[in-house]
């Protein structure tokens, strides 16, 4: 179930279809998230430098595009770091999940 979470937080995020994650999808993913939890005070140039930021720390150094792979690894590497429970995983996954449907 874990696997298939995160395929599905992938799709999620590649808003354009196109198979790979694109910086600019996940800043602007992550700034629509934060309008949800702060609504029109969240500071969208701040979300967007963080997630440029995390981007490039951790998928792409460049900022180039990357595929899945490259993201189940990261989200592997942040979901152990949270919590090395399976089933405390998929709950995180699923709420991660939701906010990217939202």
């Amino acid at each position: 179930r874990v696997e298939s979470l995160v395929e599905e937080l992938f799709n999620l995020h590649d808003l354009n279809h196109n198979g790979v994650l694109e910086e600019l999808e996940l800043i602007k993913l992550n700034q629509k998230i934060a309008m949800l939890h702060y609504g029109k005070d969240a500071d969208k140039q701040a979300v967007g430098d963080k997630f440029r930021t995390l981007f490039r720390a951790e998928l792409d150094a460049d900022g180039q595009p990357v595929p899945f792979a490259k993201f189940r690894g990261y989200m592997f590497k942040v979901l152990d770091g949270l919590d090395r429970s399976k089933a405390a995983q998929e709950l995180i996954l699923e709420q991660f999940v939701e906010e990217a449907k939202s």
